[in-house]
């Protein structure tokens, strides 16, 4: 699932399967960035671009990390996402999350 912030601030959380199709706004368009329609026909106004909500999509897809590089390689790419960035209700959200994943890599290189 990936999450998407609609324009009044709420999250909603979206199974891959569920989008029909994402098209980037127009430029200043009231901060819509991204429209996101879903498959049972509702359309939400997103505040993450059409690329971001791409590369959420992407990150989700991606199948477990099974060792230290994939690993390192999916905190990187959670790190670059403005998307997932964006989506945490504060930075302290975000902080934990990403302390998370790097204990987990720590966890990793010691039982190997």
């Amino acid at each position: 699932m990936i999450q998407i912030t609609d324009m009044n601030g709420r999250r909603h959380y979206l199974h891959l399967d569920a989008i029909a199709r994402v098209a980037q706004a127009g430029p200043n368009w009231h901060g819509i960035r991204a429209y996101v329609k879903t498959f049972d026909g509702k359309t939400i106004e997103a505040a993450e671009s059409a690329d971001e909500i791409q590369q959420a999509i992407q990150l989700a897809r991606r199948p477990p990390h099974t060792n230290q590089t994939s690993l390192i390689a999916h905190i990187t790419a959670f790190i670059a996402s403005d998307a997932l960035a964006i989506s945490y209700q504060s930075l302290g959200e975000y902080r934990t999350a990403l302390l998370r994943m790097l204990r987990e890599a720590q966890t990793n290189t010691e039982g190997a």
